[in-house]
């Protein structure tokens, strides 16, 4: 039988495991070394034991988003990961569908449909996850309030299952030449289409019902979307705001490093130095900040 790339199971049925693990393999050894100074984890490590499916909101600071979702997809190896994208980015670069990236038509309703069919098939599945930038749109860290596409809310609404996880980024530049990655776990939600409190827009007036449910009604009413969008509004930028802290830091000891890039300031001031180095029988060290100490995520475990 033919293969129907617009069936709402085409991503699933479309996405390669091998060539998936291959993409992470070159990104980690290669890409990601050559085009940060690290890539580092704040806060703890998540909780890869909570039931699926997973869907991972992120915010959208720049390109290279759905690039250190993947790789952060990594911490749930259990998880088979999904993420849609602009469909004139997949048309231009189809190999991404072979990675589990799915095209849709942005500020359109039947784009809007086709998001919310595929990933309602995807997540029929426990042991999938879907990673979403929620935002639409690049948008700087510090924006508040955040604000927050409808579509999510909407899908959010259909599932009778699963765990809601805030994934946060931000690249900026330390002492380095090249940025740093940094990325944050937020709380995890439990995701039912019921739920006490469900029609609020859980505000400080109105706890999580998550926490305090028994300050609710015992006859639940269906997730509203739009509750659905302030919750998700609500923990992104709580969980941005703890990154920030971390991050105006400059500290690499806050954080655990995932990926270790191959510092180095570059051009003839590195070969100064490494000749310097030679001569006065120091070990040459690339790093602009010598000294600089942080942990490793592996060696931390």
């Amino acid at each position: 039988m033919a293969f129907d790339a617009t069936a709402p199971e085409a991503p699933i049925a479309r996405r390669s495991q091998w060539l998936f693990d291959w993409f992470c393999w070159y990104c980690t050894t290669y890409y990601l070394p050559g085009t940060f100074d690290a890539v580092r984890i704040s806060g703890s490590v998540p909780d890869t034991n909570l039931p699926g499916p997973h869907v991972f909101v992120m915010n959208h600071p720049s390109w290279w988003d759905p690039l250190i979702g993947l790789i952060a997809s990594r911490f749930f190896p259990a998880m088979r990961p999904f993420a849609p994208i602009d469909k004139k980015a997949l048309d231009k670069y189809a190999f991404f569908g072979r990675l589990g990236l799915f095209g849709v038509d942005q500020n359109t309703i039947q784009g809007a449909k086709s998001f919310l069919v595929s990933s309602k098939a995807i997540l029929k599945n426990p042991n999938h996850s879907l990673w979403i930038t929620v935002q639409g749109e690049f948008t700087d860290p510090r924006i508040r309030p955040v604000s927050v596409r409808p579509g999510a809310g909407h899908l959010l609404t259909n599932l009778e299952q699963g765990t809601l996880w805030p994934l946060v980024m931000e690249f900026p530049f330390w002492e380095e030449a090249f940025p740093e990655a940094l990325l944050r776990f937020g709380e995890p939600v439990p995701l039912s289409r019921t739920s006490p409190g469900a029609d609020k827009d859980w505000g400080e007036e109105n706890p999580d019902p998550h926490t305090h449910s028994s300050t609710y009604p015992s006859n639940p009413k269906p997730f509203s979307p739009k509750a659905w969008n302030a919750r998700i509004a609500k923990i992104l930028e709580r969980t941005m705001d703890d990154l920030a802290r971390d991050a105006m830091t400059r500290d690499p000891t806050r954080f655990a490093t995932i990926i270790r890039g191959k510092s180095r300031v570059g051009g003839m001031f590195d070969r100064l130095r490494r000749m310097a180095s030679f001569f006065t029988g120091n070990q040459f060290d690339p790093r602009h900040l010598v000294g600089t100490k942080d942990s490793d995520l592996d060696k931390d475990k």
